[in-house]
């Protein structure tokens, strides 16, 4: 009866109800096809990994392999820290997993290794964990 009596608000609570649900589903579409389809030649963005101001990008590339696709990163300390030092201050050693957002919750894993003082970090959405 309470229905018949206020049928205003059941209008408003059908509506409300259905627009979460129909948010909720959209979402967890928008997840599975990340997950599912959208990673083999999907590229980490660059920005995923936060950078001190004392490094500079010496170059940036990206390739694709079997595996998936991957963003490589050459980082050159300027303020006079190694390479070895500036992988410690970033967390790729062995390997740095960043987790994703709300928008993207894939999580990105993040390897590093140096090179003539330089350190080149790996980004890529399709490495698995790093176990010793």
């Amino acid at each position: 009866m309470r229905a018949a009596e206020n049928p205003r608000r059941t209008i408003v609570l059908i509506v409300s109800l259905s627009l979460v649900a129909a948010a909720i589903l959209a979402y967890g579409l928008r997840v599975a096809w990340l997950m599912v389809l959208a990673d083999e030649g999907d590229v980490p963005p660059a920005s995923a990994l936060a950078l001190p101001t004392t490094v500079t990008v010496s170059s940036e590339t990206i390739g694709c392999g079997s595996g998936g696709c991957s963003r490589t990163l050459t980082l050159t300390p300027t303020d006079g820290t190694s390479a070895e030092e500036l992988a410690d201050d970033l967390g790729t050693t062995p390997q740095l997993l960043i987790a994703g957002n709300v928008f993207d919750p894939r999580t990105i894993s993040a390897f590093a290794t140096t090179s003539d003082g330089e350190l080149v970090v790996t980004l890529d959405y399709s490495s698995t964990p790093y176990v010793p």
